[in-house]
């Protein structure tokens, strides 16, 4: 199911802090962890990870430090924590209709849940797909993660290499579709993409007047040679409890009305976090504007829940609200739900079919990844038909068969009739910076 679609707000104020962070205790690194735990740096890394606010009544982490261009949405995924799970498969499908899988991935011989360790993303605006930061852990050794990522395209782009990372664009520059973000293989075992302004603010030293820096002064206020990109070298330390899969946290949006449920205030922040996944548990954090407001949300709690149990019958999926309670602290929400292991199988088989028919028009002019061989030999043998065909007189086609239109269309280019439903979007193609305010819908 897709996230609901959020509008910023320009009033909102930064969650003052709240009570004191329980104290996380380090344990050992889980077994299915073991590939990503090779690749951490050693003694000069500091011994937990700074930057992480856990001050959410569920004490819930914040990862907003480690996103680039002043990042208000962050999500982490621990991909390793599903293999051999009941939702493998369905993560599996999920992941590959991302529009970052698509155009970095897509046709790729690369099984995202097996071979990815955990992805984190970071975001200043998530309805503009180009402004997504990337982070994801994996075990290849970096000259066969090379070889992969140059399977997406038939055009084959150049590696950089800055300062001992390679580093190139992400799609070619000579097709239609744009995007200005780059992919960096920063560490083995960690690549990112992003724009490139953001890998300098990842590589050199951390801000000193930012959140971050100030924690890593300390008392005697003397710099740290710490940075951002050696917390994202390990940044699924942040996700190590136990059975922890999904955490994601948001500030500075509101919910936009949903059809036929009562008003949703708008919200400072949220947190939330999935937990087990044999039978998983749903808690979020959210963090109103002051107690008057959360207070009203909590008595409003169990009609809000009656209208969207309505409204999502129609799609199937229903069973997503009606574990949901509410409780109130202070001027946090929390709302949890634990969910039965069949149920989400149930619910992610109806949702995907949903999520795979979306075309992004983010996408639009993306090409296609290469064809398989075999593929391309049989479209040759058909070619060569057409041919003797056309030379011996006979049609290629039966009597009265129109061609198909997609047949008249060069990859990438899009007939007059396809442009209605964009005609408000007036972006020069060749203009990367115009094209990544396309919506990433």
């Amino acid at each position: 199911e897709e996230p609901a679609q959020t509008e910023e707000t320009t009033d909102s104020e930064e969650p003052e802090p709240g009570p004191d962070a329980q104290e996380v205790v380090e344990s050992d690194p889980s077994p299915e962890a073991e590939s990503v735990d090779e690749t951490l740096a050693s003694d000069d890394i500091v011994e937990e990870l700074p930057g992480i606010d856990r001050s959410s009544p569920s004490n819930l982490p914040d990862l907003r430090n480690y996103g680039p261009g002043n990042a208000r949405v962050t999500g982490l995924v621990r991909t390793d924590r599903l293999r051999d799970t009941d939702l493998e498969p369905h993560v599996d499908s999920l992941l590959r209709v991302v529009p970052d899988y698509r155009i970095a991935l897509e046709g790729i011989d690369l099984d995202p849940v097996e071979e990815l360790d955990s992805i984190f993303m970071a975001s200043a605006n998530p309805n503009r797909l180009h402004e997504t930061f990337l982070a994801v852990r994996h075990s290849f050794e970096t000259d066969a993660l090379q070889a992969l990522l140059d399977e997406r395209f038939d055009e084959r782009m150049e590696w950089e290499i800055d300062d001992d990372r390679p580093l190139r664009r992400l799609v070619p520059p000579s097709v239609t579709y744009r995007d200005p973000r780059r992919l960096l293989l920063a560490h083995p075992g960690l690549a990112l993409v992003g724009k490139p302004a953001w890998f300098e603010e990842l590589i050199g030293p951390v801000d000193e007047e930012s959140d971050l820096g100030r924690e890593l002064a300390g008392a005697d206020g003397a710099p740290s040679a710490f940075t951002l990109l050696d917390g994202l070298s390990r940044i699924e330390e942040v996700a190590e409890e136990e059975e922890m899969l999904v955490l994601f946290s948001a500030y500075g949006f509101r919910l936009r009305d949903i059809p036929m449920v009562g008003d949703i205030p708008p919200f400072e922040a949220a947190r939330l976090a999935i937990r087990n996944a044999e039978n998983p548990e749903l808690t979020i954090d959210l963090r109103l504007r002051d107690e008057a407001t959360a207070r009203q949300l909590h008595r409003d709690c169990p009609q809000l829940r009656s209208q969207l149990i309505m409204v999502l019958r129609f799609m199937g999926l229903a069973d997503v609200v009606r574990p949901l309670e509410c409780t109130l602290d202070g001027p946090y929400v929390i709302i949890e739900g634990t969910y039965a292991g069949e149920d989400v199988q149930r619910l992610l088989e109806r949702a995907e079919p949903m999520i795979e028919a979306i075309e992004p028009r983010s996408l639009r002019g993306l090409p296609e990844p290469p064809q398989p061989e075999e593929d391309v030999d049989e479209e040759d043998a058909e070619a060569a038909d057409d041919e003797e065909a056309a030379e011996s007189g006979s049609p290629a086609e039966p009597q009265g068969a129109q061609p198909d239109e997609s047949s008249l269309q060069p990859r990438g280019i899009q007939l007059p009739h396809q442009l209605l439903d964009s005609a408000s979007d007036t972006s020069d193609p060749s203009d990367e910076s115009e094209q990544s305010d396309v919506p990433a819908e």
